[in-house]
């Protein structure tokens, strides 16, 4: 454990040196010591990467994945996201790290498909501070051809909030990566105030529906008025559409009913290891996404996943979604 020596006042007005351990300067956000943790979290494989699978609602089928980072720290034990993430971000760090991910999650397609896996896409976050980077595009280059993966494969997810704060700037970035070949997704998109004018100026191939619009959306017309227009939307630009956050058959059922293209989330799967997403794959490759549902969890009932044991009958999971040649 890492210790660093602090100073504190005792009950007579005299300063005493304390020995503060490092769990607890990491989660009040003492800089230089969560700077120095990430950069050995990335140096120690301390970082790995989490994969979420998506379903094309048409078929059924596994359609691709999402690569969500995660921290395992020796003695903090998993670092939500949220928490480290912005504090990777303001220092910097989250370039090397991003870059890091982006690497990993496109060898590890590759190897995949070299074991007889069926190509499927991936999507990697970019932050912020990665979409200003002046070195992204080459980053991405340099990426594709080390490992080999094609560009089509590659889905980059960026927020609505990082489009808005410089449209032109964004523009220019984001069609020079499409220009490669990748495609690029609006991620948590509804909650972060852009205008359909700065839209319609960004070279889109997919919208991501916020799951906030999702999870009231078998009971609440309102929720379900504002998801049909996102996908008429995302279909008059071309655009495919991901509805975020699906956690129940109901919800399912109203999305196929309106053409989403499709959907992620914990009725499909949780985000799952290396090893378990590989099994996935191996279990269902080109076949109807046999899956455990039930009700919301706002219901009350704990939602399922992959990872809770084996799924529902084959025919369960086409009546949900219909038969490929639907």
């Amino acid at each position: 454990m890492v210790i660093k020596e602090a100073w504190q006042s005792d009950v007579l007005g005299e300063e005493r040196p304390v020995l503060v351990p490092a769990i607890e300067l990491i989660l009040s956000g003492d800089q230089p010591i969560v700077e120095w943790h990430l950069q050995r979290a990335l140096e120690r494989d301390q970082l790995a990467i989490r994969y979420q699978p998506k379903m094309a609602v048409s078929s059924g089928t596994l359609s691709g994945v999402e690569a969500l980072l995660r921290w395992s720290h020796p003695e903090l034990g998993e670092v939500a996201p949220a928490t480290f993430v912005p504090l990777a971000e303001e220092s910097g760090l989250i370039v090397s790290i991003g870059r890091w991910v982006l690497q990993t999650a496109c060898a590890q397609n590759m190897a995949w498909q070299e074991r007889g896996l069926p190509p499927i896409s991936v999507a990697v976050n970019l932050s912020p501070r990665q979409l200003l980077d002046a070195h992204l595009i080459d980053d991405i280059d340099a990426v594709l051809r080390a490992t080999a993966m094609p560009a089509h494969l590659l889905e980059l997810e960026i927020t609505e909030g990082m489009m808005i704060q410089d449209v032109d700037q964004a523009s220019a970035v984001l069609c020079g990566i499409r220009s490669r070949g990748v495609r690029i997704a609006i991620d948590d998109f509804g909650t972060g105030y852009s205008s359909l004018a700065a839209i319609k100026q960004l070279p889109i191939d997919i919208i991501k529906i916020d799951r906030s619009f999702v999870r009231d959306l078998a009971c609440s017309a309102r929720d379900r008025a504002i998801v049909s227009a996102i996908i008429r939307m995302g279909r008059a630009l071309g655009a495919a559409v991901v509805a975020e956050g699906v956690e129940c058959v109901e919800q399912l059922q109203v999305l196929r009913e309106e053409a989403c293209d499709e959907v992620q989330g914990f009725l499909i799967s949780r985000p799952l290891s290396l090893v378990d997403m590989e099994i996935m794959l191996r279990m269902y490759r080109g076949a109807l996404f046999p899956k455990a549902v039930g009700p919301c969890r706002s219901f009350g009932a704990r939602s399922p996943s992959y990872a809770d044991g084996p799924a529902t009958p084959h025919s369960e999971m086409t009546r949900i979604v219909g038969s490929p040649s639907n």
